[in-house]
């Protein structure tokens, strides 16, 4: 992936002349996609990688590359926060800009822009608000990538990032089947073992089933 696609993926498929340029482009570059409609303009020197309706997102980025330095204002910082249906939003409303005191960029379709002594502050909290929305996408994705390898409760997550990982013990099997000391079917939580010498131990987290023989192991 070039310099350009990185900036595309990362700003939902629009990009700013400007950014073209100090990727290596050309201005017969950039003219070039635009006359071949692989780039379409959705304000003055920014364009957006397809000939269909822009979505709110591209929108947002246009507004915002577009007036840069800028960042977004009011419901529009929100709704890109929250996403769309956090709160009721409607889309098709203009997209609110924050420029800094003083600047007046000329004005743009579906745009609101209003400057403010405050751009400073906006953008820190927008700042924050994108890395508190990345943390929490990385938690559930790394959530659900334990899932995936057999954690079926709450206390079996725990096990593993309490106990199993941190104390660097062998990887367990899960949801391992077995036939307990009654003869009915079961599966086992974890269970560790190894190669040399040979050796299995069953784990039990408290909360799925009685213990059952080869030992159990409780999380604090």
């Amino acid at each position: 992936m070039d310099e350009i696609d990185e900036v595309l993926e990362r700003q939902d498929g629009v990009i700013a002349r400007r950014q073209a340029l100090a990727c290596g482009w050309t201005r017969v570059d950039v003219a070039r996609m635009l006359r071949r409609r692989e780039w379409v303009q959705l304000h003055p020197g920014v364009y957006v990688n397809h000939t269909g309706p822009p979505t709110w997102r591209q929108r947002a980025w246009a507004a915002v590359l577009a007036c840069w330095p800028a960042a977004l204002g009011g419901w529009s910082a929100v709704r890109a926060h929250e996403g769309p249906g956090r709160r009721q939003h409607d889309d098709t409303e203009p997209i609110e800009v924050l420029v800094g005191h003083g600047r007046h960029p000329a004005p743009l379709a579906g745009v609101r822009i209003r400057s403010t002594r405050r751009f400073g502050e906006a953008v820190q909290l927008a700042r924050a608000r994108a890395m508190s929305r990345l943390t929490r996408r990385d938690l559930i994705l790394a959530v659900l990538a334990d899932v995936a390898a057999g954690t079926c409760s709450v206390l079996e997550h725990a096990y593993l990032v309490k106990v199993e990982r941190p104390h660097g013990l062998p990887r367990g099997l899960r949801q391992v089947p077995a036939v307990g000391a009654d003869g009915r079917r079961m599966l086992r939580d974890v269970v560790h073992g190894g190669r040399r010498p040979r050796w299995r131990q069953p784990t039990t987290c408290p909360d799925c089933a009685p213990a059952q023989e080869g030992g159990t192991a409780g999380v604090g």
